[in-house]
């Protein structure tokens, strides 16, 4: 018969047992909520850039719209692109993920990203409007080819690295979108419109950024489930 002392011991082994677990779930939940904050923070972005656009095409103080719903679209490109490194750490391991950021271009996706934050606040500062709200569709357009060639890669490697699929299914939107907006931006640098072309942009890179933040989310909250 196990005596008292037996019994406090087998308790306490099995206490330390449990906090181990829970430690470790908790540890390896952490990277998909940190997917899942980037991702959400993504989709709320591409829907502002959307609704500001939209509001800008009506009329609505369309100069100042502009330049935010710029602001909100390299926002969301950023994120999205972290939210992204971070999935794909957690998939492929650190090692790779950081070979694969690099020579994929999602560090080049957040430096478009970026670019785009710094061309909105400087367009609504007032320096040269039309111009840079023409030259951030052409950036952000080159962000999302570019993130839709990283993702395609991604996916490869994944894919033929532990024999699953992680579909990302915004990529091909991502390179669609990326062409037209650089088509639209270009159009816009040449004087056509320019205000008019570069909202319609944002409103593709908008639905763009929201598409492919929807898609992550939704993944990351069926793992976490």
């Amino acid at each position: 018969m196990a005596g008292p002392t037996s019994i406090r011991n087998s308790r306490i082994s099995e206490h330390a047992v449990d906090e181990r677990d829970a430690r470790f779930g908790n540890e390896a939940m952490s990277p998909v909520r940190d997917v899942e904050k980037g991702s959400v923070g993504e989709t709320i972005a591409g829907a502002g850039a959307i609704v500001l656009a939209i509001l800008g095409l009506i009329g609505l103080v369309p100069g100042a719209l502009d330049s935010i719903a710029v602001i909100a679209a390299g926002f969301g490109i950023l994120v999205g692109s972290t939210a992204l490194a971070t999935r794909y750490r957690q998939v492929l391991g650190r090692a790779a993920a950081r070979h694969l950021e690099i020579g994929g271009g999602l560090g080049t996706t957040a430096l478009g990203g970026l670019a785009g934050i710094t061309l909105g606040i400087l367009a609504l500062l007032g320096v040269s409007q039309l111009e840079l709200v023409s030259i951030a569709p052409i950036v952000m357009g080159g962000a999302l080819l570019i993130a839709s060639a990283a993702t395609a890669r991604f996916e490869q490697t994944a894919a033929s690295k532990h024999g699953e699929d992680f579909v990302y299914v915004a990529s091909g939107a991502d390179s669609l979108v990326g062409a037209g907006a650089i088509v639209l931006g270009i159009l816009a640098l040449s004087g056509s419109a320019p205000l008019t072309l570069s909202l319609v942009a944002l409103i593709a890179i908008g639905c763009a950024t929201f598409m492919s933040g929807t898609s992550v989310a939704s993944q990351m909250f069926a793992m976490s489930r």
